[in-house]
Formats: C-alpha cells, sequence, structure tokens
C-alpha cells in the first residue's frame, strides 16, 4: 500500500434492507483494501443480515444502529475519526460500491485528491441527477441554489453523496455543526469556509 493510501480512512453509510449489496461489497473488496488503510460502514438496523455479515467478512468495521438522518454522515465522521488516518473520504455506499465497480480508476484518483486538501466535495453530472425522482431533482435544484447564494457562486454545488475531510477539519465539523441542520452539503461547506478564515486568523 503506498503512503497515500496509509493516509486514508474509508466510512460508509448504507441502508440495505434488502440485501442487494451483499454481492457488491464482495466483488470490490480488494480494491478497497488496496485505497483505504481502515473501512468503516454504519448499517441502519433494518438492513439485510447477509449484507452486514457480507461487509464484516470483508474486514469492515460495522455498527448497526438508528441514525437520524439529519445526524447520520456527522456519526460516520465520527467514527472514521476513531481510526488513526490523516485524511477521510465518507461515501454514500451506494455510490461507493458503484464507483467501486464502474470506475476504479476514478476512486484512486479521488483518494489520491483527499490527502490535498481539508475538504471538498464530489459532484454528480448532469445525467446521474436525471435518474432521481423528479421532486427529488427539483429539491436539489433549490438547496444548490439556496446555497450558491450564501456563498456566491451559481451553478450545482451540491455533493451526490462523497467528500473528504483532513482529520483536523473533521474535528472542526463536529465541534460546530448544527445538530438540527438536515443538509449536511450545506452545513459542511459553510463549516469549511469558517475554517478557512479560523486558519488564516491564527
Amino acid at each position: 500500500m503506498s503512503e497515500v493510501f496509509q493516509a486514508v480512512s474509508l466510512s460508509a453509510i448504507d441502508h440495505d434492507p434488502l440485501g442487494q449489496r451483499a454481492k457488491f461489497y464482495l466483488n470490490v473488496n480488494k480494491t478497497l483494501d488496496r485505497l483505504y488503510k481502515q473501512k468503516f460502514v454504519s448499517f441502519t438496523d433494518s438492513t439485510n443480515e447477509a449484507t452486514i455479515n457480507t461487509a464484516r467478512d470483508c474486514g469492515w468495521e460495522v455498527v448497526v444502529g438508528k441514525f437520524p438522518t439529519n445526524l447520520a454522515r456527522l456519526k460516520a465522521i465520527e467514527r472514521a475519526l476513531n481510526g488513526t488516518s490523516d485524511f477521510i473520504n465518507l461515501w454514500d455506499a451506494d455510490r461507493l460500491l458503484h464507483a467501486a465497480t464502474m470506475s476504479p480508476n476514478e476512486l484512486e484518483d479521488l483518494v489520491r485528491q483527499t490527502v490535498k486538501y481539508d475538504f471538498f466535495i464530489v459532484g454528480g453530472t448532469p445525467d446521474a441527477i436525471k435518474t432521481h425522482p423528479s421532486s427529488l431533482v427539483v429539491w436539489e435544484s433549490i438547496k444548490s441554489e439556496r446555497l450558491g447564494h450564501y456563498l456566491g457562486i451559481e451553478g450545482d454545488i451540491l455533493n451526490r453523496g462523497a467528500f473528504g475531510f483532513s482529520r483536523e477539519f473533521a474535528r472542526f465539523l463536529l465541534t460546530y455543526h448544527y445538530e438540527d441542520c438536515d443538509e449536511s452539503e450545506g452545513l459542511f461547506t459553510i463549516l469549511a469556509l469558517e475554517y478557512k478564515k479560523q486558519l488564516k486568523n491564527d
């Protein structure tokens, strides 16, 4: 394992009541073991046992429980901080498994990029968002426009379920997050700007 990959841990969130993703955890295991020092996954308590057991057999550190939607990603970051890596990739599991299956070289490049920044978000293509229900597309557009107004940026700036964090920014995020906020992308981005200001002032 290269020095870059030794520096990055993986944390994922999964809800798979039908057990459809069990085979994907198995199929991409070698790829993920090559790219990440440690693997953490948080499953909802309604996830199928086949998926949970397969993840465990593949070396994931597993926790199962009820996770409030607005806190699930924050809890996943908190778990990753229990590891020893200096950087974290946070993924929604369905997107991670798809990326590792269909675009392993792009995933490798993403891991290499992780160690260069305190925070980044991985966007989705216009074609990818079209696969979502129309109501979700509209909601994502509204969130993106609202956040863009705050940041003074036009265009789609929202994430599609993947992030990179330095350990330092992850700690900052957990310290200053808003527990009643259910928009992870916007929250993370706003706190990243505050973190940047703090670094300049130190």
